[in-house]
């Protein structure tokens, strides 16, 4: 499947693929960073740059409800002496943000701070939405990781 990352200077992470037309989920937002000594693999000569992002979507094909998430490790490796080429892997991590009986139908039931004004309400959020991601993958329904995909960018410059 398609996907366009796109790394900005200010470590902000930005990524859109071909599952937003059919699945409707939001575009991922999130930060990266030059990363070395976590539990990933290193490859000789080559700087590893890590992503974590965060998509909002559905568990079902035409509910129009944001009912999950998927955070995603972005990994790429970068060889100074291979400019063109980029390779790396993602791991996508599903997981609800909400507890059970904290939505229905998908959708977030907000207990208003003050009952005299609907609008003021309690937007604390019960789950933590980026919890550390663990340094592997480990599959369900041992864990959440949806498995590891490799990839491999490559430059096409302009003629």
């Amino acid at each position: 499947m398609p996907l366009i990352s796109t790394l900005l200077a200010d470590g902000t992470v930005l990524a859109d693929d071909a599952g937003e037309l059919g699945i409707n989920h939001t575009t991922a937002h999130g930060r990266w960073a030059e990363s070395e000594n976590d539990g990933l693999a290193n490859r000789p000569g080559t700087q590893r740059f890590k992503a974590t992002f965060l998509w909002l979507g559905q568990n079902f094909l035409g509910s129009n409800k944001l009912d999950n998430s998927v955070r995603v490790r972005f990994v790429t490796y970068f060889d100074p002496k291979d400019p063109d080429r980029m390779i790396g892997f993602i791991q996508p991590h599903f997981f609800t943000p909400f507890p059970p009986g904290f939505t229905t139908g998908g959708i977030i039931n907000v207990i208003p701070a003050n009952p005299a004004d609907t609008i003021a309400s309690n937007h604390i959020p019960v789950v933590d939405p980026l919890p550390l991601l663990p340094a592997g993958c480990s599959l369900p329904p041992a864990g959440n990781c949806l498995g590891t995909y490799h990839f491999v960018i490559r430059r096409i410059k302009a003629e």
